[in-house]
């Protein structure tokens, strides 16, 4: 996992289905979901966005995703946001990185388009520890 971490989403259900994710690192503590919305809500297939938060304390861990339907708009939005302010911080960006996997262990490439049913499958991401990206060991 190269230093990282997997993060399972509880609220897997209201993730578009085969969406273009972006992975948004740097993400400020003032910065909730609502505010992460409004900095990639102008590109047209924006879907959703999430920061990804404590279970235990709440607290924001520096980072989210951003979810966009059409993959143009994703790869558009990647290279006019990355570096730009959200909050009080610029954010990094990067295309997401996930597998699928099944009790039996078998995964499947992102963007492949034989993916197997979502009932059979969770879906992970895999993303740096926000510590690492706060000491700028970066991606």
């Amino acid at each position: 996992m190269m230093g990282g971490e997997a993060w399972y989403d509880p609220k897997l259900a209201e993730w578009p289905e085969n969406d273009f994710r972006i992975f948004v690192g740097d993400v400020g503590a003032d910065v909730d979901d609502a505010q992460l919305a409004a900095a990639f809500a102008r590109f047209p297939s924006f879907a959703m966005a999430r920061v990804v938060r404590d279970r235990r304390t709440g607290k924001n861990r520096g980072y989210g995703f951003v979810s966009f339907a059409d993959p143009v708009h994703g790869a558009t939005a990647l290279r006019e946001m990355d570096g730009k302010h959200v909050g009080q911080r610029p954010v990094r960006l990067r295309k997401s990185s996930w597998e699928e996997r099944s009790g039996e262990g078998a995964t499947a490439a992102a963007g492949s388009s034989r993916l197997p049913s979502r009932e059979r499958f969770k879906k992970h991401c895999i993303v740096p520890r926000a510590d690492s990206l706060r000491k700028g060991k970066g991606f």
